[in-house]
């Protein structure tokens, strides 16, 4: 497993987010509006004032009896495929690294675009790029998930890579 270090260097696309309370922090990118999940399925969510697509979604469920780390889950290729599948999507890349003594399972999917959200900006996407990684601690499962469609990905790819290799489960 690749040794990576914490991604801290801010950007003009990024911006430091902390959440105390529930004790974590990451790179968000700059202007997203942040949503708290409020029980939906989320902890908090950065939302992309632009394109319906763009978001970066904090997740975090208690992590199966028993299970202090990712690997414990499976290998990174059965649960990379397992994501992909359930997504109807592709996976594009995968890599396990640790960070600040955390092991993480970082993936990149493409997936089929929902036809039904409204596109103003983005007519022409046609599939959804998702930046996904999965880490366990202070026995949680969370889950960290930066999206965005192929029409735009390039122009934010640095704020959402950011994003996902800046978040660390403790403050």
């Amino acid at each position: 497993i690749e040794k990576v270090p914490l991604l801290t260097k801010k950007s003009g696309a990024t911006t430091q987010y902390n959440d105390i309370g529930r004790g974590f922090k990451l790179l968000r990118p700059f202007g997203f509006n942040e949503f708290q999940g409020e029980g939906g399925g989320y902890l908090v969510k950065f939302a992309s004032l632009y394109d319906v697509d763009e978001n970066v979604v904090i997740g975090s469920v208690p992590a199966s009896a028993g299970k202090t780390s990712i690997t414990e889950y499976g290998t990174l290729d059965s649960i990379g495929n397992k994501l992909a599948s359930k997504r109807g999507g592709e996976l594009k890349s995968s890599r396990a690294r640790e960070t600040d003594g955390f092991t993480f399972y970082e993936f990149e999917f493409e997936n089929p675009i929902d036809k039904t959200l409204p596109r103003p900006g983005s007519r022409e996407a046609t599939k959804i790029v998702e930046l996904y990684e999965l880490t366990v601690a202070k026995g949680r499962l969370w889950s960290v998930q930066a999206t965005s469609n192929n029409k735009i990905f390039k122009q934010h790819e640095e704020a959402l890579r950011a994003s996902i290799a800046s978040f660390v489960p403790r403050l």
